[in-house]
């Protein structure tokens, strides 16, 4: 069993569960704990292949359902406010639609649904097969492991499913992130109680480039989730 490294911060409250994309750790929401954990129980987490978790060396030990269990593990049996960045929110959706009770709200940042169509879904394969043919160059074979098992997509299941979430949701972009702009919009026609908020001057990592604007959205969404 690989180990997985998790923080907690705060001692009251909801539990919020931050979860990071891709390339990333869990120390990249440093703007966003304090200011949550003012109201509730925050826990960040690297995911497998990232920062302090285990990286394996075998490419089977990353997959999506690897990084959904995971989160499983770490939410438990309570109710938690999911949000995730990126590959972060992918996961936090599949997560609410395999148990929707244990969901009170979710925080989707800069995520997109994936793909339904064969042709977009295989240019976006194309695209991380890349990426990770690159890391390989560089030696980096857990990051190219990671990048293929996690963000790799397989089906539409997002797409689907997503017409069934009925959390409230608040969907954050950066006006800067356009590739994620019709991805924020197509959640606030699909998600029945979806707030959309465009950060302006921001890029994909919105919650680092206007991190007030951030919180203020989410603490919004942690305080109506309890």
């Amino acid at each position: 069993m690989h180990r997985i490294h998790r923080e907690a911060h705060g001692t009251d409250g909801p539990l919020v569960v931050l979860t990071h994309g891709w390339g990333d750790t869990g120390a990249t929401w440093e703007h966003q704990v304090g200011p949550l954990a003012d109201r509730a129980r925050v826990v960040t987490w690297d995911l497998l292949g990232h920062g302090r978790s285990d990286a394996p060396e075998d490419p089977a030990a990353y997959s999506h359902e690897r990084a959904l269990r995971d989160l499983e593990d770490i939410v438990g049996d309570e109710r938690a406010v999911l949000i995730g960045h990126s590959f972060g929110g992918q996961l936090s959706l599949s997560f609410t639609l395999r148990h929707p009770d244990g969901v009170a709200a979710l925080g989707l940042v800069a995520t997109g649904p994936g793909y339904r169509d064969p042709a977009g879904r295989q240019a976006w394969n194309d695209r991380i097969e890349k990426t990770a043919r690159a890391e390989e160059a560089k030696g980096n074979l857990a990051r190219a492991h990671s990048i293929r098992g996690f963000v790799t997509q397989h089906d539409s299941e997002i797409m689907d499913g997503a017409p069934r979430i009925t959390q409230p949701t608040t969907v954050i972009v950066g006006a800067k992130d356009t590739t994620f702009l019709a991805a924020a919009d197509w959640f606030e026609r699909k998600l029945g109680h979806a707030t959309k908020v465009i950060v302006p001057d921001a890029g994909h990592a919105v919650f680092r480039h206007q991190p007030e604007t951030v919180n203020r959205a989410l603490i919004a969404l942690v305080d109506a989730a309890t």
